[in-house]
């Protein structure tokens, strides 16, 4: 009998992810992992573009030919802010099924959050007592606060970085009155998250791959190397005062900056800042587990 195979489809507003595991007793192998950048919402989060639409198509097309390679039991999809919120994101859900027989899963913010808290507890050092976890996405950003490894408040915010670069990034480079206004609206926004903070004394920060891992990578190289790993804060603050006054063409041309991150990455570096400046933390990690690790351990606690 073979064993038990399945294969998460992350589908994010601006980047799609497969993850292959295979169940090896309490625990799973990582079969393959690959990411493919589509920019769903390049036209706006509020309508799927037609040449938006069809990267998403093409990656998952590309998808489900390694699903077949590899000889998977089960498919996880799930789509999140950008098909939370895009008018016409049933035709592309729709798309996916018909032709590729692959069913898309859209879950809310709540359960966006529990998957990522899932996936980060695999990881996180026992040393950490109380800790936020941060989510960075193209159309949402999750938080949760979590205390002696119990998730005790999260929250997601429909603030990811392709929303906050339509509000705020006007200009090149992102001029000084644009930054504070983003500080005013996150401040306003993140009220609730605050208020939850303000039970708790100092915290670590553990961002979930994305940004965090182009953080990680261009301040020590770090990228893809380990499950878990640091970043003095530091080395954050240099990195932000050094790519936020860059201009497009600046950014593009750095090596530090992947390509697919040379328009967000200012709004992204500046959500982190807030953060980091607002909130009494003491330190970053970085967790390459997220939201697909977090179905994988429901999945498998399932085949029990």
């Amino acid at each position: 009998m073979n064993s038990a195979r399945l294969a998460v489809i992350d589908l994010g507003t601006n980047t799609f992810h497969l993850l292959v595991v295979e169940a090896k007793g309490n625990s799973w192998n990582e079969l393959y992992r690959e990411r493919i950048f589509v920019n769903l919402a390049e036209d706006g989060i509020q309508m799927i573009g037609d040449t938006a639409r069809e990267r998403g198509l093409d990656a998952l097309r590309h998808f489900s030919h390694i699903i077949r390679e590899h000889a998977v039991t089960d498919t996880m999809a799930v789509g999140t802010a950008a098909l939370r919120t895009a008018k016409n994101a049933d035709q592309f859900v729709n798309d996916a099924q018909q032709e590729l027989g692959i069913s898309i899963h859209v879950i809310d913010g709540q359960k966006e959050a529990e998957y990522i808290n899932a996936g980060v507890m695999r990881v996180v050092p026992d040393s950490q007592d109380n800790f936020l976890i941060m989510d960075i996405g193209g159309g949402s950003v999750e938080f949760i606060l979590s205390s002696n490894y119990q998730p005790v408040f999260s929250v997601s915010y429909p603030i990811g970085v392709a929303v906050l670069y339509d509000m705020f990034h006007h200009t090149e480079p992102m001029n000084a009155s644009a930054l504070d206004q983003m500080d005013q609206f996150l401040s306003h926004t993140m009220e609730d998250l605050s208020r939850a903070i303000g039970q708790f004394g100092t915290l670590g920060l553990v961002g979930a791959s994305g940004t965090f891992e182009v953080i990680d990578s261009a301040v020590q190289n770090n990228i893809g190397k380990e499950d878990y790993s640091r970043i003095e804060k530091e080395a954050f603050f240099n990195m932000y005062n050094r790519v936020v006054p860059m201009n497009f063409e600046e950014r593009q041309s750095d090596p530090t900056i992947p390509h697919t991150r040379t328009r967000y990455i200012v709004v992204a570096l500046k959500l982190i800042e807030h953060v980091l400046t607002r909130f009494p933390i003491s330190d970053i990690g970085v967790s390459r587990y997220a939201l697909k690790e977090g179905i994988v351990r429901e999945w498998q606690s399932n085949l029990d």
